[in-house]
């Protein structure tokens, strides 16, 4: 989904490694960003299996009725996992201009928050694709594997990006192949975020599948955390 367009998408050969060097590179930072990011995309998936909505989704679906989100300059925008919001811009743009719709956003690639209702001016560099984080979520992230079935390291990395209401995230693990998930067979815990009381709440795991992630690491966005009491 992090993707730019390029002007050669649609030649006989569309590879990465056939536009040079650089747009190889870029594609491999992009790949390994999935690959880390695919405990959160799961989850996402379970989610849109209970919902019936997709993981990619246009601004409307969420702000049906804000203007913006059908004006042409940001109709291709839209919301990924349900906390990233994607703003696709051609590979020969250095600078562009994004809606975030309401709500606070962060910056993925520096943690600058930024409020919504407003559009502002982003660059965009080549190897940078806007991507911000919706205040008040959390993506999970694994560490890097070269495909699906390479085994992490078993540590859940949560960054969690704080806003002023409280908010929960709902982590889904099943073993990926086949259909035990139908008998029980899966991992569901809930971790529920009041900033106000500035408390973390992990819920008792439920199914009869065992996480694969032994170990919790967070990353706090948006908040110095000194200490820790459990």
């Amino acid at each position: 989904p992090f993707f730019r367009a390029h002007s050669m998408i649609n030649s006989n050969d569309a590879e990465p490694w056939a536009f040079g060097e650089e747009v190889e590179e870029i594609s491999r930072n992009y790949m390994n960003l999935r690959y880390k990011l695919l405990p959160t995309i799961y989850s996402n998936f379970y989610r849109s299996s209970q919902t019936g909505l997709p993981l990619s989704k246009s601004l409307a679906i969420d702000h049906p009725h804000d203007a913006l989100v059908y004006d042409a300059a940001f109709q291709n925008q839209y919301i990924f996992c349900d906390n990233l919001l994607i703003a696709p811009v051609e590979s020969t743009k250095e600078i562009t201009k994004v809606f975030l719709p309401e709500g606070d956003w962060y910056y993925l690639y520096d943690g600058k928050i930024s409020e919504g209702n407003q559009v502002i001016y982003q660059d965009c560099p080549l190897s940078y694709l806007p991507v911000y984080v919706r205040a008040g979520s959390i993506l999970a992230m694994q560490s890097l594997v070269s495909h699906t079935a390479e085994q992490h390291d078993g540590m859940l990395r949560l960054h969690l990006f704080l806003g002023k209401n409280a908010f929960t995230y709902q982590h889904y693990e099943d073993d990926g192949i086949g259909f035990g998930y139908k008998d029980g067979e899966y991992f569901i815990r809930h971790i529920s975020v009041d900033p106000s009381n500035r408390t973390i709440r992990f819920s008792q795991g439920q199914g009869k599948f065992k996480s694969k992630f032994p170990k919790i690491k967070l990353f706090f966005h948006g908040a110095d955390i000194e200490e820790i009491h459990w």
